[in-house]
């Protein structure tokens, strides 16, 4: 009688497990058209066996459920995680190349290039008929032309940066917001496994999360006991983004709203503005930090990358890991968080980017400001000269008559032109006449005084038409050629000036200004061609991982089908083997009765 219980007890499991099987195929089915769901399957074991009487052996017990795990494979989710990070810093890097080309916009006649070609075009049809008005208001209008283009490229680029800032502001957000889940997660995770369960959709969505993650900043993780991870991102090992221990420690994101230098000159102290948590709706979460003696390439990396690590409370820490306590820290114990991958990785780039197209934008602003104000001036010494041709905008003053009021100071502030400010002299345009085009021009203050040469007389604008064909070292600008006496200066790797100004000498390995805008475009476009067939092949391969991911864990409705009825057979065998005991039972019962 008692074989006849253990039998039933044996059906009763078996029914138990092919019922469970039936609510996992189901709960499949159920999640097959989602791509963040890892497939369940059962795991059966062996219930403990019964010692037969008589020591003959084990006799066993039927079956019961072990756990209802994933099917999931680890190492394609490292992999997965790394070409995630790499194509999401390349993508980034790609669109902001690809704005740059947009913006320059060399296709057709209206790119700078043909500023250029215009600009030098006017003067050469000038040299031919110098008393001519009309003629030199055209120089002036080209001259105008191209200097607001110039303006024009340098000022989308600073919008461009000023967009990618914001975009590093919502994506830091969005980062701490992906931890602070994930962090929420791994407890749960760890206190549901402790209990025995396995908390499989907990997991699915933590894993979903750390993908999320990893197209933002590149992590790695470390699986610990009780299904626990800890988060660690491969820029930093001050500490963790997500500890499988509850902990304060634990790191999070904070963007600098503003950057302020107080002096002048490297090293000085620089003030920074952050909001607590990155929670900019209370004021009092607005915080000052001044940062002490900081170097030039620390200042350049903060504006760059204008991330610095806290803690959860939005404290930030120091370069060993520790808080920082009160409101100033030296520059030898901070530092910014440079990213090496992931999309804050490529937007922290795209600054770099910008910022070298800008200085060679800036490089060849000041070559035409050097050069033609050198030749329309005849002097190398920016002070001698009291009508430039080009004029720095924000400090160049003019009266009601629009003549050029503070000639000393724009002298001074010459060194200081960028493409952003870079402009025409308001005192030409209003009175043509001054613009210096004859050979003895440079002896007077201004063309209109100069009682010497005739009025056919055009040597100084041919000379600046020929400026065209110069070969200057437009390269070391801002490094060792910092003015116009420097550009002049072969010892610093100028060219020179001779003949009143009339002729220069080239400089050695120097370049036409034409050719090193172009050289300028052609990089920009090498490099966005080169990400872009970057991009494409990680592309691939993040989508081809993908494939391998789902053919492991996605859901095939076929296979399930198949499992719904070898489940539905076993359950209804086990069913058919309790109503054969339960006929054997009454027989054994109501016959003996009988």
């Amino acid at each position: 009688m008692a074989g006849l219980f253990n039998t039933l007890n044996i059906s009763k499991r078996g029914i138990n497990v092919m019922q469970a099987g039936l609510n996992i195929t189901s709960h499949n089915i159920s999640n097959a058209s989602r791509t963040d769901y890892t497939r369940q399957r059962l795991r059966v074991e062996a219930s403990r066996p019964l010692t037969a009487v008589g020591g003959a052996g084990q006799i066993g017990t039927g079956a019961q459920v072990e756990m209802v795990e994933r099917v999931r494979n680890t190492f394609l989710d490292y992999q997965i995680r790394n070409e995630n990070s790499a194509l999401g810093d390349v993508n980034v890097r790609q669109n902001v190349l690809t704005e740059i080309e947009k913006l320059v916009n060399e296709s057709g006649d209206v790119g700078l290039s043909q500023m250029f070609n215009k600009f030098f075009d006017s003067w050469q049809e000038l040299s031919k008929n110098p008393s001519d008005l009309n003629a030199r208001n055209i120089v002036l209008q080209e001259s105008v032309n191209m200097t607001n283009e110039f303006n024009r490229i340098y000022n989308e680029l600073q919008e461009s940066k000023g967009d990618i800032n914001d975009t590093i502001k919502n994506s830091v957000v969005e980062v701490n917001s992906i931890l602070n889940e994930i962090d929420a997660l791994n407890q749960k995770i760890q206190e549901l496994t402790l209990t025995g369960n396995q908390p499989n959709d907990f997991l699915d969505r933590r894993d979903m999360l750390l993908d999320q993650l990893s197209s933002k900043l590149g992590i790695t993780t470390d699986t610990k006991k009780n299904n626990g991870i800890n988060v660690v991102s491969k820029d930093t090992k001050l500490g963790n983004l997500v500890s499988n221990k509850e902990s304060d420690g634990d790191l999070r994101l904070t963007y600098v709203e503003s950057i302020e230098p107080k002096g002048t000159g490297f090293p000085q102290d620089v003030t920074i503005t952050y909001y607590k948590n990155n929670d900019s709706t209370k004021e009092s979460n607005k915080v000052e930090l001044t940062i002490q003696n900081m170097t030039q390439e620390d200042f350049k990396n903060l504006e760059k990358n204008r991330i610095i690590l806290s803690n959860k409370e939005g404290v930030p820490i120091d370069s060993s890991g520790n808080k920082i306590a009160g409101n100033t820290v030296n520059s030898s114990n901070f530092s910014s968080l440079s990213l090496s991958s992931g999309e804050l990785g490529g937007l922290q780039k795209s600054h770099t980017e910008i910022d070298s197209f800008t200085e060679q934008l800036n490089q060849l602003a000041k070559s035409f400001v050097y050069s033609v104000n050198a030749i329309h001036s005849g002097k190398t010494d920016a002070t001698a000269d009291k009508t430039p041709f080009f004029v720095n905008a924000s400090v160049a003053k003019y009266d009601a008559d629009g003549n050029l009021m503070n000639p000393d100071e724009v002298a001074k502030a010459e060194s200081e032109i960028t493409a952003g400010n870079i402009t025409l002299n308001k005192d030409l345009l209003e009175h043509p006449e001054k613009l210096k085009v004859k050979l003895h021009d440079n002896n007077f203050d201004d063309g209109s005084q100069n009682n010497i040469d005739g009025a056919d007389n055009a040597d100084r604008a041919l000379a600046i038409a020929t400026l065209r064909e110069s070969l200057f070292n437009i390269s070391d600008i801002g490094k060792t050629i910092n003015s116009r006496q420097d550009f002049f200066d072969p010892s610093k790797g100028g060219s020179s000036l001779d003949a009143n100004g009339l002729k220069i000498e080239n400089a050695v390995n120097g370049v036409k200004l034409e050719t090193q805008y172009k050289n300028a475009i052609t990089t920009i476009g090498i490099r966005a061609n080169e990400a872009s067939r970057e991009a494409d092949n990680l592309e691939d391969l993040v989508y081809n991982l993908e494939i391998s991911r789902m053919s492991v864990s996605g859901v095939s409705l076929d296979e399930e089908m198949g499992n719904l009825i070898i489940f539905q057979h076993a359950y209804n065998a086990s069913a058919r083997v309790i109503s054969t005991v339960d006929k054997l039972l009454d027989v054994i019962i109501n016959g003996l009765m009988s």
